[in-house]
């Protein structure tokens, strides 16, 4: 199993995720400058580390970021924000790149700033060192 690499296939497989589980949620996978919707999700890539397996196979670890915002004076607050925390872990265990299902590891959700953070590592196998 080897994935053709690009920098916005896992962000694109966490949106559709998200965007099933939470059809009334905006996703953004690119910075919002101004007017910001609530309730929104955005999907930052932290890291990605190539680990060599042997000859020209990888794979390529990304640690993901999905912010989840609300209306900063929304009833109730932090229980929806502790409770989309909780959803998020079960909802971000698997998704689907090019129809192949990659398990999330080292999962943690937390509120920073009002905001509920989840961060999770996808592993992907390719076949050579190279994003494009």
């Amino acid at each position: 199993m080897s994935i053709q690499v690009t920098s916005d296939l896992v962000k694109s497989a966490i949106s559709k995720k998200l965007s099933t589980s939470f059809p009334n949620t905006d996703v953004f996978k690119e910075q919002v400058v101004e007017g910001i919707s609530y309730p929104s999700f955005f999907i930052n890539q932290i890291t990605l580390t190539p680990v060599k397996l042997y000859r020209d196979k990888y794979i390529y670890e990304f640690l993901m970021e999905v912010d989840y915002f609300l209306e900063p004076k929304s009833l109730n607050r932090y229980k929806n924000l502790d409770n989309v925390g909780c959803e998020l872990l079960d909802v971000l265990e698997t998704i689907y790149v090019e129809n192949i299902p990659i398990k999330g590891r080292y999962m943690n959700s937390q509120k920073i700033d009002d905001v509920m953070v989840t961060t999770v590592t996808y592993k992907l196998p390719v076949t050579e060192q190279r994003i494009h």
